[in-house]
């Protein structure tokens, strides 16, 4: 699958929510066991509303990728190098979205001018942040009420 990553735009809100909310849900089971309990607090802030929020935020930089005109993938960063999402359709999994919208948060991050990013990575994710060069900072903590999640960390080459 070649998707294109491209700056996400308001009007992709939308679609962006619907691959936030079926990618925690069916692609983090490890993370929240299908437990209603652990699962509602991680999907609650994920609203076209926030979603669009965060697009339009001028202290983010969100992506989206792209196959045709459905987005299978969204990804956001703080200006100040905190990636805060980086999510992929269950259709388009292991086919290298993740990685290509990853890819273009550290990019930004570099034309920023930073010398690392950062991260909280879930249990279903940390391998995929480790074999992309990231690195644990010591410790794990807990979001979204229950969701535990190890503090990573990345070295740019600038």
């Amino acid at each position: 699958m070649s998707a294109v990553i491209r700056p996400a735009v308001e009007a992709d809100a939308s679609a962006a929510t619907e691959v936030l909310r079926r990618s925690i849900s069916v692609l983090c089971v490890a993370d929240h066991d299908n437990d209603p309990v652990r699962l509602e607090p991680w999907l609650r802030n994920k609203t076209v509303s926030n979603v669009a929020a965060w697009i339009g935020s001028p202290m983010h930089y969100c992506v989206v990728a792209s196959t045709g005109d459905a987005v299978c993938g969204f990804g956001a960063m703080t200006l100040e190098g905190e990636i805060t999402l980086c999510y992929v359709d269950p259709a388009a999994r292991f086919c290298g979205v993740s990685a290509a919208m990853l890819g273009a948060l550290e990019r930004k991050a570099r034309d920023l001018g930073l010398a690392e990013v950062r991260l909280r990575a879930t249990v279903t994710a940390r391998r995929f942040y480790a074999e992309r060069g990231y690195v644990a900072m010591g410790g794990t903590g807990q979001a979204f009420e229950s969701i535990s999640c190890e503090s990573m960390t990345k070295r740019l080459a600038l």
